[in-house]
């Protein structure tokens, strides 16, 4: 029987950040945010990313010094 490894991708990890930061109001923020701000909404967007790499980074960065902080060792 083989050994399950328990690894995540780069991007697997983008993902998983992405939604728990997110979570479902990414469906609903774009029109809300649209029919506010109009135009000046797609510029919004750009500029959230930036200020959100920083976190992206730091969970990274924990998540690399701490492997095993998220829950039980095997």
């Amino acid at each position: 029987m083989s050994r399950l490894t328990q690894e995540l991708s780069l991007l697997q990890g983008i993902g998983l950040l992405t939604t728990s930061l997110l979570g479902t109001g990414i469906f609903i923020v774009p029109a809300v945010a649209a029919s506010l701000a109009g135009q000046a909404s797609l510029w919004a967007w750009p500029l959230l990313i930036l200020l959100v790499l920083p976190i992206a980074f730091t969970f990274a960065q924990l998540g690399r010094r701490y492997p095993h902080a998220g829950g039980a060792l095997p």
